[in-house]
């Protein structure tokens, strides 16, 4: 890897460690590119593509779609939710289910992304 390249990833690092954000948005990355351009002009300048690559490599949570957000946010929502070992446990993967199924309706939602085994009525 090129000094430059090294350098580069470093100026990134450390200014999103400043800026400190929970997850990257694009909103977030594009604050985090202006900011190094101010603070180091032209060898700050770096597409958005690169610094995410960036951010996710050094194993920071990076979401460039609010597609990718709202899956990630389902992806949460049903983690080890049938996951379980007794008839009571698997009572209360089916009630969490139907409460789930029913917020999504509410919400306009016909199903959530990735779910295929659910109608579309």
């Amino acid at each position: 890897m090129s000094e430059d390249l090294k350098t580069k990833k470093a100026m990134i690092l450390e200014t999103a460690r400043e800026i400190g954000a929970e997850k990257w948005t694009p909103a977030e990355i594009d604050q985090l590119r202006r900011k190094l351009i101010a603070e180091h002009g032209e060898e700050g300048k770096t597409g958005a593509d690169y610094v995410a690559d960036v951010l996710k490599g050094a194993g920071l949570k990076v979401n460039l779609s609010q597609l990718e957000e709202v899956e990630d946010q389902f992806e949460e929502e049903f983690e080890d939710l049938l996951h379980f070992k007794t008839l009571r446990d698997a009572e209360v993967s089916l009630m969490r289910l139907d409460e789930l199924w029913r917020r999504f309706q509410t919400h306009g939602e016909k199903r959530p992304p990735g779910v295929s085994w659910m109608s579309q009525g």
